[in-house]
């Protein structure tokens, strides 16, 4: 009997062992292939960073020839001429190694929103070099193709920017020193939602407006509008694609996916303000939609005084409302200088003030009354026409749902902007980078049509 429990005793040992052995195995397996997987990913990251070296050459080439080619300084513009062409061309011939590039595994089913992603960047970034080529000196340009010169030289910095922002956020996402990296990424967002609203800008503002309005008479300015808006398209493609890497390599590395990332989890997860162009005409084509009550919210004003949202503030008036925070760096200082825009035309067209702006922050815990105040005074802020508020999160959150924005915090809101008739009890919302020129006439033709009258600009 004790000779096989003896027996028994070791058998059960053995058992243990094998069990652990392979736990063990499994285990090693499946942090061996996360390893990988993430190895992978950092590979691909760093391809990603080549390929931006080599499209930022020909962006800067690019950039090179178009100044030289305007032919202001003949004494060295030729050099300039000269050494942007090879720019160009040693800038394709970069990307188009990095594109190539061997040794990472395009097998990886874990990476492979990351892989097609970088293939598409590829192809986009190639669409905006061979763009690239086909913009003519502007030597003898006037009128309309001398602006069309200067729009294809504001897509290039705008294109640079998203660039440099995408490598700031690759570096943030190594995750080596945390308040370095955060800062790395907030950034690097930042840069690329400025670089959307200038490509925004270009590519709908009132200078490309006038000249559509001529009719592209002209063979030379027709073509020549045809190349602005192929490189603004191509440009639109390499914003877009760098966003979704971003987040899909910033889900991986964090854990949030352990398989691949689709297309409406990256819509989802978008970082601040990248969801921007994606909703730039968002109500902008919709009738006004009625609202017969609002929720009513207590807050502060720049003055310090506690204010009824609904009874003080909105009472018998249009208001053009957004929401932002002072220490904001990138989209709210576009939506303070297009709100000041709108105030100097409302001053010429509106001298009862029968037009307001009000700006709600969604920042409470920085941005007190006093801050409020030196910020309305540093940008220049008309008190009698402009009404800064600060109040709870709660009560941000109410508000901000009763005119569509799903979400305010700071780090991760999509800008924009509401227009509310009070007296018709009716509200539009637009994109926060609407040209303060469009939000203006929209204005002007509510106020014109309904119980309102100003004069029309």
């Amino acid at each position: 009997m004790k000779q096989q429990n003896k027996i028994f005793s070791i058998g059960f040992l053995y058992f243990v062992f094998f069990l652990f052995l392979t736990t063990a195995n499994i285990t090693f397996a499946s942090e061996s292939d996360n390893n990988q997987s993430q190895n992978t990913a950092i590979q691909i990251r760093r391809q990603q960073m080549m390929m931006n070296h080599g499209l930022s050459m020909a962006l800067q080439g690019s950039s090179m020839v178009m100044i030289s080619g305007m032919n202001m300084a003949p004494d060295i513009d030729n050099t300039g001429l000269i050494h942007g062409q090879q720019m160009i061309k040693e800038g394709k011939t970069v990307l188009q190694h990095a594109i190539t590039l061997e040794g990472i595994d395009t097998e990886d089913n874990k990476q492979e929103s990351l892989i097609s992603y970088t293939q598409e960047l590829g192809k986009a970034m190639l669409e905006v070099v061979n763009g690239l080529d086909k913009i003519k000196p502007a030597n003898g340009k006037t009128g309309d193709l001398m602006t069309m010169h200067h729009m294809n030289m504001l897509l290039n910095h705008a294109l640079k920017m998203t660039i440099q922002g995408s490598n700031l956020v690759t570096l943030g996402q190594v995750n080596i020193t945390e308040d370095i990296d955060d800062f790395s990424v907030t950034r690097g967002n930042e840069m690329n939602t400025v670089a959307i609203s200038l490509l925004d800008e270009v590519m709908k503002g009132q200078a490309m407006q006038n000249i559509h309005s001529k009719g592209l008479r002209k063979e030379e300015v027709a073509v020549e509008m045809r190349t602005t808006h192929m490189l603004g398209h191509s440009i639109k493609k390499v914003m877009d694609l760098q966003s979704k890497m971003s987040v899909a390599y910033r889900n991986l590395v964090s854990g949030n996916r352990s398989n691949t990332t689709s297309q409406n989890d990256i819509k989802e997860k978008s970082p601040c303000c990248d969801k921007e162009l994606e909703t730039a005409t968002i109500n902008n084509d919709k009738s006004y939609e009625t609202l017969p009550e609002i929720d009513d919210i207590s807050a502060l004003n720049q003055d310090g005084q506690t204010v009824s949202f609904v009874n003080d503030i909105l009472p018998g008036k249009i208001s053009v409302i957004n929401f932002i925070y002072t220490s904001c760096t990138s989209v709210c200082q576009i939506l303070t200088n297009n709100f000041r825009q709108i105030g100097k035309a409302l001053d010429k067209i509106d001298k009862d003030k029968k037009v307001q702006l009000i700006s709600i922050s969604i920042d409470p815990e920085t941005d007190t009354p006093q801050r409020l105040k030196d910020y309305a005074k540093k940008q220049g802020i008309d008190p009698s026409r402009w009404t800064l508020l600060t109040t709870g999160l709660n009560s941000i959150e109410r508000i901000s749902r009763t005119f569509g924005f799903s979400n305010v915090d700071k780090k991760t809101h999509a800008p924009g902007v509401v227009i509310w008739d009070d007296t018709n009890k009716q509200w539009k919302r637009f994109a926060g980078i609407t040209p303060a020129h469009i939000l203006t006439k929209e204005i002007a033709s509510l106020t014109t049509t309904k119980s309102i009258k100003i004069a029309a600009p």
